[in-house]
């Protein structure tokens, strides 16, 4: 059997952003690079990607080609083992769903979203699990899985085996 995808986002899952701030704010050189990691996330992720059990892709929104270039950057400081060809930035407003199967020609419903977004998770074509994090979740509008991303990297990281085993 292929390895099941695993796609995660990175503004509130990866790195701790910043709600307060205007679109006008994070379009400024500076602010995704500057972003400090969630880093129990990142070590769960880096533990993901060392099993070798799924593939990791990250699927991350951009604003204008700087955003996207600060994005590459940090992921290549924290995620060093994630490979170009698993980096995929949406532009901002496009659907995560529908550009994976533009991008990779090729979609399934065994495919896992790690996203903090309730919109992103239900308009996925596979299975969303959503990050809990300090900011989100605060109408309590998602019903599917859940992983809190205030937790220690072990619990994260078998958190998301667990959900990729039952579901298969």
């Amino acid at each position: 059997m292929e390895k099941r995808r695993i796609f995660v986002d990175m503004d509130g899952v990866l790195a701790i952003f910043n709600p307060e701030k205007s679109i006008e704010e994070i379009a400024v050189p500076g602010y995704f690079i500057d972003l400090e990691p969630m880093n129990e996330v990142v070590k769960a992720i880096n533990l993901l990607i060392e099993a070798n059990e799924q593939d990791i892709y990250i699927l991350s929104a951009y604003l204008n080609d700087t955003a996207k270039q600060e994005k590459i950057d940090w992921l290549n400081k924290y995620l060093p083992a994630i490979e170009d060809s698993q980096m995929l930035f949406v532009p901002y407003g496009t659907d995560k769903s529908e550009y994976v199967l533009t991008a990779t020609k090729q979609r399934s419903s065994r495919d896992i979203l790690l996203d903090d977004f309730t919109f992103n998770l239900k308009n996925w074509h596979g299975i969303g699990v959503k990050l809990l994090n300090k900011i989100n979740n605060t109408k309590r509008s998602w019903n599917g899985f859940v992983t809190n991303g205030n937790a220690d990297a072990w619990t994260i990281y078998t958190s998301l085996k667990g959900i990729s085993y039952a579901t298969s």
